[in-house]
């Protein structure tokens, strides 16, 4: 087995062959190791893991928010709802391509306030942002919002029995209509 040591003019990076002596099977073996190599390891390890990327973050909380026209002056005949509900605006990186354009808290809220039936605005609420890459790999970045949800009893009996129908404002802007549409016509409504 050969030791050796470095000397004294010998610089950081310089490379040197290493004989290490071990046992395998009751057999002496020798495994060489060159002290460049593992120098160089250790680099693309610190390069690789410094390179990663997230970030999380509350942008705020609120009392009430909403994307919805809301009457205020029938606030007195809205329910709130207890129940905590969450929505999310979320776009990927896959290598360096994102898979949407942008992503916004009242895409989430939208989100969030579909999941209960005549929901208009969020109580309570809390807007989180969050962002993780691996450079030229994957990456996700987007919202989130949870909260209660306040209701409109008149707005959420429409929904009651059937997903095909289309709920609109009257032209005095204070009563709902529902009117019966086929999911093509829907989907003109929402684009």
């Amino acid at each position: 087995m050969r030791k050796v040591i470095a000397g004294v003019g010998d610089r950081i990076g310089d490379r040197h062959d290493v004989d290490v002596g071990c046992e395998l099977g009751g057999r002496e073996g020798v495994i060489k190791a060159k002290s460049g190599i593992s120098l160089m390891v250790l680099a693309v390890v610190l390069l690789f893991g410094s390179s990663l990327v997230g970030c999380s973050g509350t942008l705020g909380t609120f009392t009430v928010i909403s994307t919805k026209n809301v009457d205020w002056s029938r606030a007195s005949e809205f329910n709130r709802n207890n129940q905590r509900v969450k929505g999310k605006d979320v776009y990927h990186i896959i290598v360096f391509v994102p898979t949407k354009l942008n992503v916004t808290v009242s895409e989430a809220l939208d989100n969030a306030l579909l999941q209960i039936p005549g929901a208009i605005a969020m109580v309570d609420a809390t807007v989180k942002v969050s962002t993780f890459y691996i450079p030229y790999i994957y990456g996700r970045s987007g919202y989130s919002i949870e909260g209660s949800v306040l209701v409109d009893p008149k707005l959420a009996l429409f929904y009651e029995g059937s997903s095909s129908h289309l709920v609109l404002y009257t032209e005095d802007g204070k009563n709902f209509k529902k009117r019966s549409v086929s999911e093509a016509e829907y989907l003109t409504y929402i684009k």
